[in-house]
Parts: C-alpha cells; structure tokens; sequence
C-alpha cells in the first residue's frame, strides 16, 4: 500500500493541505496572540536569526563593515534591538557582498525591516515556485501556502526563501534569458554553504550564457561591496570562516536544528573522523548526479531541481530554516509523476519530505534520531531518477 499509495489522489491531496493550511494558520495565530513584545510565550525572541542582517546592515552603514565579524561589536548592536538573554548572539558569517542586502533593511526600523523582509521573501518563494508548477494540475497555491517549511524559516527569521527563489529563478529563466538565470545562481554565492554544487552545475552543463551571468555577478557583488566597505571587510570575512567550520565540526550550533548529513552522524555518537567521512561520501554522490544531470543538459527544471535536492547534502552547514530550497526538487518530481505516472515508493518519499520541516527539530530534539538527512538522500534518489529521464527525453 505505502509503495504505490494510490489512495493519495488528487482529491484526497487537496484534502489534507486544506487541513494543514487550516492547522498551520491556527497555529500562526495562536503564537502571535501569546507573544509578549518580541518573546513569544516561552520567552524566546521571535524571528531571532534575523537580528543579525539588520544589525549587520546597521554596522555597515555606520562605516565599520569589519565589525560585524567581531562578536562584541555585533552582539551589541543585537542586544539594543532585542531583549536577548545575557551573552546570547547570532553571529554574521556571510560574505561582505550579502551586506548589499542587509542594508536596506538597516535603513527601516527593526519590526518594520522584519515585516518586509519576511513579506518579500514570502513573495518570492511564492513567484517562483508557482511558475514552476506543472501546467494542467491544480492547488499550486494550496500546496505552497501550506508547506510548513515557509512558517518554519518565516518564525526563525532566516533566508531560505530566497535560496529557494534564487535557485528556482534559474529553473524559469534558463531558456528564455540564460544569462539572467546564471546571475540568480551567482546571487546565490552570498550563501556559499548552499552554492557549493552551482559552479559544477554550470561547468557540466557547458552553456557560455549562464556562466558568464553567475561569474559576472559574483564579480560584480564582491567589486561593489568591496568598494563600499572596504577590502578589510573581506579580510575579516575569511578569518571568521574557521569560526563558522568550528559551529558545526564542534556541535556549537543546536544539531537537532541541522539538517546535514554530518550534523546526523553526530547526533548518532560517531566518532570525528566517521562524521566527516560520511559526510564527504555523500558529498561525492550528490556531486556526482549534479554533474551528470548538467553534463546531460536536462534543462533548467530538472537541473535546479537536481541543485536543490544536492546542494542541502553537500554542506555539513544546512538547517531547518533551508528546507524551502527543497520545494523546488518536490514540484519537478511532482510534476513528471503527475504527467507519466509515480514511481514505486516516489509518493511517499514526496509526502515525507514535504511534511519534513514540520516535525525534523522536534522529532530530533525530542528521541535524539536525525531523520532529516535520511530524507533528504532519499529525496535526492527519486529527484536523480527523475533528472537522468528528463535528460534521456531530450537527448531523444
């Protein structure tokens, strides 16, 4: 029954997204009715992980780029923002070229910044995705607006909204304007943990047009943000990274939020060394259908899709809060099931993985077993499949 899960139809799909939505609303209003200022009823702030792009943005414009990687100079611009516990910070350990994005936000006040960067990428996610849904099917917006994944990243204040966009925006764009679907990919570099696979993908794929849009705006981001904070700004950049490595390689960071692979294998209590191999077998594997699929010129849905399903195995440093990127690899597999049939076992690895961010961290926090990456190799096998077909299509 669960390899064919043919009661899931169409009707009883839109079913149970209207109940999600419905419950996911109830949710959304229950939690804004209980807060207390920026704490919500278990004292913790609201959206706390976008304190650090305002605060960011607030150092850049007072001319100190640099100190946003400097946790004294950063956290004390976090704490007059919000009502933080004592020696609690998030830390910047973006790029100077993705201070061009929080600078406008550092113009607004703080809950008005919150608001419209949440608004905006919300509507981005929402653009992209709905282009990308397959035509001749119905409840792309049911489905979209009930993906838990858009509250979960939305409540932590993150940015996975506009990965997902970015690398959905190569997807629609690709045929019609190459070059401007390598600059969403070069947009992508200001996340660099995500955007491991991008430059495989564009070198596989062999199209002139898209590399000189992704290498162009990559360039053209560090030369401005050089030019407007400084080369120390870079510098400082590069001495942090060891620190970021550290959240991860350590278990700094709340590992029952990651997502990775290797933030798995230590929540599981191997040793260092197992960790980062397995983490580095994956990374190969992952590689390698990107590359293949690129190779083959699959075209741009199933490209991204096989960017999406990799580039959240590939780096040990993914969190919950990412899991929209993942949206892009559901709708292309949704869509090629929809037209030719599903896949044994396809369904349920889709339903999974769909309803993955609404339960990964508390099913982690709470029994110590990291089924996110788990679903996510699966995902990335029926999104492979799925890439290698597209390709044999249009090589035929």
């Amino acid at each position: 029954m669960l390899r064919e899960m043919a009661f899931l139809h169409g009707a009883r799909a839109r079913a149970w997204a209207q109940v999600l939505a419905a419950g996911l609303a109830a949710w959304v209003a229950v939690f804004v009715a209980a807060r207390h200022g920026w704490l919500d009823r278990t004292g913790t702030v609201i959206a706390a992980d976008f304190v650090t792009y305002w605060a960011a943005g607030k150092l850049a414009l007072a001319g100190d780029a640099a100190a946003v990687y400097q946790v004294a100079s950063i956290s004390a611009v976090e704490h007059a923002a919000l009502p933080l516990p004592p020696g609690a910070f998030t830390p910047f350990f973006y790029p100077p070229s993705y201070l061009l994005f929080c600078l406008p936000l550092a113009l607004l006040p703080y809950g008005l910044a919150l608001l419209s960067f949440s608004v905006v990428g919300a509507a981005a996610f929402l653009a992209v995705l709905r282009r990308l849904w397959p035509p001749n099917t119905s409840g792309a917006w049911l489905a979209l607006l009930a993906y838990p994944a858009l509250v979960v990243t939305l409540g932590s204040g993150q940015n996975g909204l506009f990965s997902a966009a970015f690398i959905g925006g190569y997807a629609v764009l690709l045929r019609s304007r190459p070059m401007l679907a390598g600059a969403c990919l070069g947009w992508l570099m200001c996340k660099p943990q995500l955007a491991v696979a991008v430059p495989l993908l564009l070198l596989a794929a062999r199209r002139p047009a898209p590399m000189f849009g992704a290498v162009g705006m990559v360039a053209l981001l560090a030369a401005v943000s050089a030019a407007l904070f400084g080369v120390g700004a870079w510098v400082a950049f590069v001495q942090a990274l060891p620190h970021a490595g550290a959240s991860v390689a350590y278990a700094l960071m709340d590992r029952a939020k990651l997502i990775s692979v290797m933030a798995g294998a230590q929540m599981l209590g191997l040793p260092a060394l197992a960790c980062a191999l397995v983490q580095a077998v994956v990374f190969v594997v992952a590689a390698v259908c990107v590359a293949r699929v690129g190779w083959r010129r699959a075209g741009g849905p199933a490209e991204a899709a096989m960017l999406a399903a990799a580039c959240l195995l590939m780096t040990p440093y993914a969190a919950d809060y990412d899991l929209p990127v993942m949206a892009v690899a559901l709708v292309f597999c949704f869509g090629a099931g929809a037209a030719g049939g599903f896949l044994p076992w396809e369904k349920l690895i889709l339903l999974v993985a769909y309803l993955l961010p609404l339960f990964a961290h508390g099913l982690a926090k709470a029994t110590g077993v990291p089924l996110a990456p788990f679903v996510l190799m699966a995902l990335l096998g029926v999104t492979a499949r799925r890439g290698f077909a597209a390709a044999g299509a249009v090589r035929a």
